[in-house]
């Protein structure tokens, strides 16, 4: 039992010393995630609205007067910018604890053969580049791991931070068929899972244009601020590959084709839930024009969760889980 803990607590350790060495050699990243995820939440603790308002430059022709992430997104970092600390440690915090909750929900008798592929939630190759950028996706699987981690011990709980999973990035809310089953109309868990999107009514009602562009047309291939041409999607491949094509076509193809794959995996009875956010997280960005390597790691981070369930959680439990 102690050779465990102290497995644990050397991983962790390791994780925390170069996360914070990451942050220390790079205060400055030159990238916009960064600028506008420290400027929003401050911008609303000013009562200023974070959709309507123009951020540091950071990409020279660019004008930088959008936010295209959900409204929990800036919500999230706000005790963080109330404290004289770089953001980021809030990523460190919360992919700390996603470590730890998933390492709880391992059989006890498991937890030291585990310790290895579990070490890739904080290790996965690119981890100190998510952290050093700023990218949400880390987040994302927190608030995952942690609704799972509560989902044994009170169902209310789960629903409450399953949708603060669906609250950050638009694409995710694709997922949320998933969850919509006979149990969330019992004892009110509805009131649950639907309550933090009331941050996004009142973001619409705030500035119905603004945040409608910044959240919906904002992400639209003629307007997206990213390199569209170098990412790695479907559409990026057929324009270069058919450079003779209209990219309106391109788009168009790739989005039937998407609709298409989303349905059968939306309906697919051979797919556990876990399986199904995996196939869609990858389908969104593969078969549209924004695929970057930050967009791909949450699909390792699914896939990685399936594992774990599949191979450390227990058998009462796993069959229950999504």
């Amino acid at each position: 039992m102690l050779k465990k803990k102290i497995y644990f607590i050397l991983i962790l350790v390791a994780y925390v010393s170069l996360a914070l060495w990451t942050i220390f050699t790079s205060p400055h990243p030159h990238v916009d995630t960064v600028v506008v995820f420290k400027e929003a939440p401050l911008m609303f603790l000013q009562g200023k609205n974070p959709y309507n308002s123009m951020f540091s430059q950071v990409y020279a022709g660019i004008k930088p007067d959008y936010y295209n992430h959900l409204p929990f997104s800036f919500i999230f970092y706000i005790p963080f910018v109330l404290l004289p600390i770089d953001q980021r440690i809030a990523l460190i915090v919360i992919t700390s604890l996603s470590f730890l909750f998933l390492y709880k929900l391992i059989r006890p008798s498991l937890r030291q053969d585990s310790l290895l592929p579990l070490s890739l939630v904080l290790f996965m190759p690119g981890s100190f580049y998510m952290l050093e950028h700023m990218y949400h996706e880390t987040i994302i699987f927190f608030f995952f791991t942690l609704a799972v981690f509560t989902f044994s011990f009170s169902q209310k709980g789960f629903y409450f931070f399953i949708s603060l999973f669906f609250s950050i990035k638009q694409n995710i809310l694709l997922m949320f068929p998933l969850y919509l089953k006979k149990v969330v109309w019992k004892n009110k868990n509805w009131i649950f899972l639907f309550s933090p999107f009331l941050l996004i009514i009142f973001f619409l009602i705030w500035n119905p244009k603004a945040f409608l562009e910044d959240t919906l047309m904002g992400i639209s291939p003629n307007k997206v601020t990213s390199p569209i041409q170098m990412s790695l999607a479907l559409a990026t491949f057929m324009t270069h590959a058919f450079s003779h094509m209209n990219k309106q076509v391109i788009y168009t193809f790739c989005t039937v084709f998407f609709l298409i794959y989303y349905a059968l995996i939306l309906i697919s009875k051979f797919l556990t839930n876990s399986q199904k956010m995996i196939f869609i997280t990858f389908g969104v960005y593969f078969f549209s024009y924004y695929g970057f390597f930050n967009s791909y790691y949450l699909v390792l981070l699914f896939l990685l969760y399936d594992y774990l369930k599949t191979y450390f959680f227990p058998k009462n439990l796993k069959h229950k889980l999504p």
